[in-house]
């Protein structure tokens, strides 16, 4: 599954100012293995699971989050 460009590059945006404010994160985010295009195949196929029609950004974003520890 595969998100537009405009979506990526929001959730990157959103990943790399998370990253320099959270020293934490910033080390998961920074693993070789992960990538932001899996990090948006991982965000879409847990909004087709959910079967929900809406999320709030912060959703979204928190999905994204989560990705990168796992």
């Amino acid at each position: 599954m595969k998100g537009s460009n405009h979506f990526k590059n929001t959730i990157k945006a959103y990943l790399d100012q998370r990253a320099e404010t959270d020293i934490l994160f910033s080390f998961q985010y920074s693993k070789p293995e992960k990538s932001i295009d899996d990090c948006v195949t991982y965000i879409l196929n847990e909004v087709k699971k959910s079967s929900c029609n809406g999320f709030h950004d912060d959703e979204i974003f928190n999905m994204a989050v989560h990705f990168y520890p796992k």
